[in-house]
């Protein structure tokens, strides 16, 4: 049955999709003059329809404008020259510092970040939630590969309600007896395939920075 449309206010900006698989460029824009044309055609397909699928219904949609890309003032991109060079300036920095230990994460991290400063930043070790949570998993990966390298273990237990005693026994063992898997989850899974960022031999050309 055809619908009468009285009044339609439609936007320009408004899209339907003229049938269930047409692609995003098929889309038709909804015009006072197609609207009532366009909804008919809708409903036509809705009673054709072999499966209930529910109340009649049209979805109409909106191309948002991308939005605008702004760049913090002195923020650079970090290409691969400059993940190079922050490498190397962190390394010399380390090395005047024997005493502060940053694991591989934790390195990748701050030489991207470092390269994305300007020339003029001074060096210092990045205070912020990632680069903690970067050297806490440093940390774990530290402690994981000192326990994989030991066949027992020591934990403390009660028998009885008695004191804690501190046993020793086959870490592999124990893992068979639970049932746990043979082998650490976290060195076995997270840690065991991070693997550094490969950069690409050149700087791929950016018009959005071209300022930088």
């Amino acid at each position: 049955m055809p619908i009468a449309w009285t009044n339609a206010v439609v936007e320009v900006s408004n899209y339907i999709k003229p049938s269930q698989t047409a692609r995003q460029r098929d889309w038709v824009a909804l015009t006072a003059d197609n609207f009532a044309l366009l909804v008919d055609s809708a409903y036509t397909n809705y009673q054709k329809r072999t499966k209930d699928s529910g109340p009649f219904k049209i979805e109409v949609f909106v191309l948002a404008a991308k939005k605008e890309r702004h760049t913090l003032p002195g923020t650079l991109r970090a290409t691969a020259s400059r993940i190079q060079r922050a490498t190397a300036t962190i390394d010399g920095y380390l090395a005047q510092r024997p005493k502060l230990q940053v694991g591989e994460i934790a390195r990748t991290h701050w030489s991207i970040s470092h390269a994305r400063q300007p020339e003029s930043c001074i060096l210092t070790p990045p205070d912020t939630a990632t680069f903690a949570q970067a050297q806490h998993l440093d940390a774990m990966l530290a402690e994981e590969k000192v326990e994989e390298e030991s066949e027992y273990g020591t934990a403390n237990v009660r028998i009885h309600g008695s004191r804690e005693i501190p046993i020793t026994f086959n870490i592999q063992e124990f893992r068979r007896v639970m049932p746990v898997p043979n082998y650490n989850l976290l060195a076995s899974g997270v840690f065991s395939s991070f693997v550094p960022p490969q950069e690409p031999d050149e700087d791929v050309e950016d018009f959005d920075h071209a300022s930088d």
